[in-house]
């Protein structure tokens, strides 16, 4: 056990979490499992273990919950997939302004750019259905004229496949290629008190292991401890920037 004679080291720091959201817990945690002591006692094992499975089940119930959202509300798919049909657009666009001369597939892609957007974008402009229906008459037309392998040649492969996976998400968010399904908000307080708790357990078997270690595992113990300090002092530095605009403004009124 290595001499602990004016130690600095508080534990109780680290016996309550500090409060935080999903997101920054999910973080939190992950940032604490990557940087655990090399030599791990089975205790401390055990509890990053468990820490981890339920940092996991965490982040599936929030990713959950925001495909639920995500299925409720259009507007974020319309977004993505006005993005993919500019991005796709742009390319092709890009290509036929080469000189022929020099890049005779110009004229190809040129011709695609002519089938594909007669009128440019402005059926990105259109109500959800309707531009659904619009983007859906394209991909029929790259189906039945076999335009897939040309176009993934010209602007490159990922950008058929962004649009595709696009007006996929987009039938279902409008109810289109499936009914929308309207479910219930999932909630996140268990799975986030459970891996706050995991992280108070881990927490308490890395105070463990650097009273009972040397001093190669105490270094080891302060590192992986080490973003919760950095989370709190972070959160103290908002807490103050935050009271200072409060002053400032009640000053000026």
């Amino acid at each position: 056990m290595a001499d602990l004679d004016h130690d600095d080291f508080d534990p109780s720091l680290y016996t309550r979490t500090p409060r935080f959201d999903v997101a920054a817990g999910i973080a939190l945690a992950r940032q604490i499992l990557a940087a655990l002591p090399s030599r791990q006692p089975p205790p401390l094992r055990r509890c990053a273990e468990r820490l981890d499975q339920d940092t996991q089940t965490l982040q599936r119930l929030w990713l959950e919950r925001e495909q639920a959202a995500l299925a409720v509300d259009p507007r974020p798919v319309d977004h993505m997939a006005d993005h993919a049909w500019r991005n796709l657009h742009d390319r092709l666009v890009a290509y036929a302004a080469m000189p022929t001369e020099h890049y005779p597939e110009a004229a190809q892609a040129g011709e695609l750019v002519a089938s594909l957007f007669p009128e440019g974008l402005s059926f990105l402009t259109l109500d959800y259905s309707s531009q659904w229906a619009e983007s859906e008459k394209r991909l029929q037309r790259v189906a039945a004229e076999g335009l897939a392998a040309d176009i993934d040649r010209l602007a490159g492969p990922a950008f058929l496949a962004e649009v595709r996976r696009c007006h996929a998400m987009y039938g279902d968010a409008i109810g289109i290629s499936k009914p929308r399904e309207r479910r219930a908000p999932v909630p996140l307080s268990e799975p986030l008190r459970a891996m706050a708790q995991s992280l108070i357990a881990l927490c308490a078997q890395l105070i463990a292991l650097y009273y009972e270690g040397d001093a190669q595992q105490q270094s080891e113990v302060r590192i992986a401890l080490r973003p919760i300090d950095d989370f709190r002092a972070a959160a103290l530095r908002r807490a103050r920037g935050s009271d200072g605009e409060s002053a400032a403004s009640r000053s000026s009124s």
